[in-house]
């Protein structure tokens, strides 16, 4: 069995935006020519501003979003634009996603267990009565009790909610789930639960995570491997350790220089970005983070990004780097 559980390269995801009634649509570039791999077993973070794509990318995987170029191999199997719909069913089989809204994500008329067993439904499991077993389980699992199973989701709170989304995502035994900002929507005080639940099923079940979010708090704490994406390009990649203790690309930098230090002795030096933001659309392949950056040339306008491997486990996008 391989060791990459879902890779990406070259991946692209455009969306057509028709402006007038005549002549060709505009191309709004979400994702671009991204290149990343997601090792079996580990916690994947990717981080970035809202609205750079972290979202699409993971739609992308999952086939929510059609992709435009470039390919996906997921649990073994290669995808591209030309994949057709049993290929991609083929591939899916195993990944689950956990939407960041817990209550928009679970339907408000179906009791709990209905709402837990449906990946079991659509998997081909007919059997009631195995159906709800299999939810009381998993509420057990999750630190709910089996006899919420026959109550409704608006009867929950936030966290409950997301434990019952994570019971669903678990219902067909994956090896792969999506965590689309799964503790955004919540309270502070249950953070640091969900997220500790996320670790011991991980650790039970050996599950692999692609983490979404902007805390770069969790992304440290929780993640072996991170990405730092901007306007639908990878800008930086490798291990969390070794980007927080020396992050190459300025976008990383300006990032990790936002987060506030616990102490109140410690002189902090937050970078500033100035300059206006890139626009998407009918977008080329040079950097977008360009317009903003303190070290950029003429070149940075112009030329393709491409990748630069700085060690085995530590990717950039700039040139410029301090390596």
């Amino acid at each position: 069995m391989s060791d990459i559980i879902c890779k990406a390269e070259d991946l692209c995801v455009d969306f057509k935006i028709k402006r007038k009634a005549f002549g060709k649509p505009d191309i709004l570039s979400a994702v671009r020519k991204v290149n990343l791999e997601i090792r079996r077993g580990e916690t994947f973070g990717l981080v970035g501003e809202s609205g750079c794509g972290k979202t699409t990318l993971a739609n992308a995987f999952l086939h929510f979003v059609p992709i435009s170029d470039g390919s996906i191999t997921l649990n073994g199997v290669k995808l591209d634009a030309n994949s057709t719909k049993a290929d991609w069913l083929k591939a899916r089989k195993g990944v689950q996603m956990i939407f960041q809204d817990p209550f928009g994500s679970l339907n408000p008329r179906f009791q709990v267990w209905q709402l837990i067993s449906e990946p079991m439904l659509l998997a081909g499991e007919s059997d009631e009565h195995i159906r709800r077993d299999r939810a009381g389980e998993l509420l057990e699992m999750v630190g709910l009790s089996s006899k919420d199973a026959a109550r409704n989701v608006f009867e929950f709170s936030g966290g409950q909610r997301q434990r019952i989304a994570i019971a669903r995502a678990l219902s067909i035994n994956p090896s792969f789930i999506v965590c689309d900002e799964p503790t955004s929507a919540l309270d502070v005080s249950v953070h640091a639960q969900i997220c500790n639940l996320l670790l011991d099923l991980q650790d039970k079940y050996g599950l692999t995570y692609l983490f979404i979010t902007h805390n770069l708090a969790l992304v440290r704490h929780l993640t072996d491997r991170m990405a730092v994406m901007y306007m639908g390009q990878i800008m930086e990649s490798g291990s969390t350790d070794e980007i927080f203790a020396a992050p190459q690309h300025p976008y990383t930098k300006a990032l990790l220089s936002a987060i506030l230090e616990a102490d109140p002795t410690k002189k902090q030096s937050h970078i500033r970005l100035t300059g206006e933001v890139a626009s998407p659309i009918n977008a080329g392949d040079s950097c977008r983070f360009a317009p903003r950056c303190y070290k950029r040339c003429n070149e940075c306008t112009k030329a393709a990004i491409s990748p630069i491997k700085l060690s085995d486990d530590h990717i950039t996008c700039c040139p410029y780097s301090d390596k």
